[in-house]
């Protein structure tokens, strides 16, 4: 996420990871107290250009809905409320993330 500052943990690597970007980005998880699975995001993820501030930097999170390619960083999602849609359910022991554009989430639309 191309946005400084904000609640950060240490990532397995030594890096650093927004922890709402962690919680809301698929395959990212915690293992004791530790960011990790953060290199499995695919690469376009890290290229993709957000609709809601314009950069590519960071991971951006794609609607979920076949074949709509918006893309957003997490962070922007949130701060800027955009209409985007981002819930947490639990499945099992692991949260489940929904991701979806303004406009399937304006529709209604489920994810694919």
């Amino acid at each position: 996420c191309p946005e400084p500052g904000g609640a950060l943990k240490r990532s397995h690597d030594g890096r650093w990871a927004h922890v709402a970007c962690a919680t809301f980005c698929p395959g990212i998880f915690e293992e004791e107290g530790v960011v990790c699975g953060a290199e499995e995001l695919p690469q376009k993820s890290w290229t993709t250009r957000c609709v809601i501030c314009g950069t590519n930097g960071g991971a951006c999170l794609e609607c979920e809905v076949p074949n709509c390619r918006v893309s957003f960083h997490v962070g922007c999602a949130l701060r800027r409320s955009a209409g985007v849609r981002l819930d947490l359910t639990c499945d099992g022991d692991r949260m489940k993330c929904t991701v979806l554009c303004a406009r399937h989430a304006q529709e209604g639309a489920l994810p694919g």
